[in-house]
């Protein structure tokens, strides 16, 4: 099991050397949002890969707009990441507000391109969400990060089992211990989510 956080340009310009001394293992980074790229995107996989970096394991993950062109927008995240070595399948962020007539086949379809193009792929929701969707046991073929905060030991929604999980987003945190830094002068230090990896 190792500690993660999940970052996007939210934490303004990241800290690697604090985060390495907070004891996180894992980062996972926002690389795009619908047919946007995250600002902060460039900015953190340019100084993660720096020689002189903290040796973090890396995920890059899309905020998956279910009304958008399915082709389109994923198309537009792998070539974010395509020159990227990376050590985990990209994530596909599904959030709780997203809602749409076909939205449990337009979610498999895009797990499904990012599968051809990566030849695997992680899905993120909330406990609520993904119990209100009833997915069919189909969608056990791709990986689950878990949402469900407070608890470190998740609900995990049918159709997967526990050990199924790949992984489980417990917390939001204050994050200057964690490396965030204030997107502008006067700003607060940003908050963080506290995951754990189980794969």
């Amino acid at each position: 099991m190792l500690r993660a956080v999940d970052i996007s340009y939210y934490q303004g310009d990241m800290d690697w050397d604090l985060l390495s001394k907070a004891g996180i293992q894992v980062v996972i980074m926002r690389a795009s949002d619908g047919y946007v790229e995250d600002p902060k995107y460039r900015r953190n996989v340019q100084t993660l890969s720096a020689a002189e970096a903290p040796p973090f394991l890396k995920m890059a993950y899309h905020n998956f707009r279910v009304s958008l062109d399915i082709e389109t927008q994923l198309a537009f995240f792998l070539a974010r990441i395509e020159n990227v070595i990376w050590d985990y399948p990209p994530g596909l962020d599904l959030e709780p507000g997203q809602k749409h007539a076909s939205l449990v086949d337009r979610l498999s379809q895009a797990l499904e391109y990012l599968e051809r193009g990566c030849g695997g792929a992680v899905l993120y929701s909330n406990v609520s969400k993904l119990v209100s969707l009833a997915l069919p046991p189909s969608f056990t073929r791709w990986k689950l990060w878990l949402a469900h905060w407070g608890v470190m030991v998740p609900s995990v929604p049918l159709p997967w089992f526990p050990g199924q999980l790949f992984a489980h987003q417990f917390a939001v945190v204050p994050g200057k211990l964690y490396g965030t830094r204030p997107t502008s002068p006067g700003r607060p230090y940003p908050k963080i989510d506290l995951d754990v990896v189980y794969m």
